[in-house]
């Protein structure tokens, strides 16, 4: 029986390019392993390739594994970039530095640095979780839709239209970004029905998770409703997040208040400011990325051991660790 007609490219390795049904693809690798071929899931091929390209230089096995899975360009960039510049060179660096004498404090503050430069770095590379808040008609769903092109959340002027939490993935700056539409933050929904109050609680934990909200709030109502909103905002997050307070519906709002951050989700007025202030907000703007970050767990926890270690030979073997694979500590 023909399974199907391929195209075989032999270098180092063998590679079939086959026909993209699945049944077929699955019909081949049954094939393939009657005849003695492993069968082994991507990654771990991945892995196999890495360390016979790279020889046990670990950071470099990392980088080869993990780019792939980078949301945008820059954060496989950034990446790929530790395995050249970055954590190798700053951990090579260090290593000679030992020669000359050990300093635990200025190491200790240097993997200070890496791990908080690394929470950005993460943002750039997975992507960044931002939560769109607000009383109910606040303009929360108008603005999903304007921001990720698409009519994705229902708009209505009725109060508590949105229930359920709608996500939609947009480029924002060259960061992805999965901003999430929220059901309207009212102390009143909290008393109502056992499904509203489900819906409040959904909201507080999302944003409790996120990276940044934005605070949506109807710029035609009075100052003093903004301010009664903003108290009751400030009882639910913990501070822990980063916020930015959205003035919507500009297009209807003659006086507008200096200082603040106006936009029509309507028409698209001040979008653009928008996003700056959300990259600026998230800490991304203008990251450099040759800066060393770590991008495994095995990288971050061989930098916490080094901000703990107080002694030469300690430290000399965390970072030949992080640099080789198979170094005993």
């Amino acid at each position: 029986e023909i399974v199907d007609d391929v195209v075989v490219a032999v270098t180092d390795t063998v590679t079939i390019n086959c026909h993209g049904n699945i049944l077929i693809i699955h019909k081949i690798l049954d094939l393939l392993e009657k005849h003695g071929v492993e069968i082994i899931e991507a990654d771990k091929f991945e892995s196999y390739k890495a360390t016979k390209k790279h020889n046990g230089n670990a950071i470099a096995i990392e980088a080869s594994q993990c780019h792939y899975n980078a949301k945008t360009v820059d954060g496989a960039k950034l990446i790929v970039n530790q395995s050249r510049t970055g954590l190798h060179m700053w951990a090579s660096k260090q290593l000679e530095t030992l020669v000359s004498g050990f300093d635990h404090k200025e190491l200790a503050s240097l993997c200070k640095q890496i791990l908080l430069d690394s929470k950005a770095a993460r943002l750039i590379i997975n992507g960044a979780n931002v939560i769109l808040a607000g009383a109910p008609n606040s303009g929360k769903s108008t603005l999903l839709n304007c921001l990720s092109g698409k009519d994705k959340s229902i708009v209505s002027d009725i109060r508590g239209t949105t229930r359920d939490w709608v996500s939609a993935t947009c480029s924002v700056n060259g960061i992805s970004v999965d901003f999430v539409d929220t059901a309207g933050l009212d102390n009143q929904l909290r008393k109502s029905s056992e499904v509203d109050q489900m819906s409040q609680r959904i909201v507080h934990q999302m944003i409790e998770n996120s990276d940044l909200v934005l605070l949506v709030l109807d710029g035609s109502e009075d100052t003093s409703s903004w301010a009664s909103y903003q108290g009751m905002w400030t009882g639910i997050t913990d501070g822990n997040q980063p916020v930015i307070a959205v003035y919507n519906k500009s297009d209807i709002v003659e006086d507008k208040s200096l200082g603040k951050l106006w936009i029509s989700a309507a028409n698209g007025d001040g979008i653009d400011e928008l996003s700056n202030e959300i990259i600026s907000k998230l800490g991304v703007k203008n990251f450099d990325l040759d800066k060393p970050i770590y991008f495994t767990a095995r990288q971050r926890n061989i930098l916490k051991g080094l901000m703990g270690v107080n002694n030469a030979r300690g430290a000399k073997k965390l970072l030949k660790q992080l640099l080789i694979f198979n170094v005993a500590v």
